[in-house]
């Protein structure tokens, strides 16, 4: 994990940052009840509890916790498109702002992304880069998405199999 590498290596938490990224949504379709904002910050929010109970049994947590980015849960959003507000922050504003705060650091981690597509690999890992070498961010990290991962996989072949044949799948173990 990038965020342990860091500090194990004694790089200063309040030059480092974690966000996690999502794609956006227009925030009408929000208002008209799309579960999508609440089912993301729920999904960010195991996640982070996940990275933090795997940073504390290494004893790296208030390494944690002293990181630039250190909110409850530090999410942005990407891929807003036309004139009409999405859900925010956004986040090559998001990086512009860390980096203007000393982050020198910043591991991004997608959350709602099933596949590497061009929105990781173009927008992420190219332009939202190179916005943030531009700012100054000289160690610039993206996770990658689940793409084959076997837990996921057996995870979404159960929900279906359950939904559409009304049967239970045990995942191997």
């Amino acid at each position: 994990m990038q965020l342990g590498q860091w500090a194990e290596a004694g790089i200063d938490p309040r030059s480092c940052a974690l966000i996690y990224v999502a794609h956006s949504l227009p925030e009408s379709l929000i208002r008209k009840g799309d579960p999508y904002e609440t089912l993301t910050r729920t999904t960010v929010a195991a996640v982070h509890r996940k990275v933090r109970n795997t940073l504390a049994a290494k004893g790296l947590e208030p390494w944690l916790d002293n990181l630039l980015s250190h909110r409850e849960v530090p999410l942005a959003f990407q891929s807003k498109v036309g004139p009409v507000k999405w859900l925010g922050p956004y986040i090559d504003l998001e990086t512009k702002r860390l980096a203007a705060d000393g982050c020198r650091c910043l591991m991004v981690q997608p959350v709602s992304f099933t596949c590497e597509h061009i929105e990781t690999i173009v927008e992420l890992d190219i332009e939202l880069q190179a916005t943030a070498r531009v700012a100054g961010i000289t160690d610039f990290r993206r996770g990658g998405a689940l793409n084959l991962e076997r837990e996921w996989l057996e995870s979404m072949a159960a929900e279906l199999a359950s939904r559409a044949f009304k049967v239970e799948v045990k995942p191997h173990v």
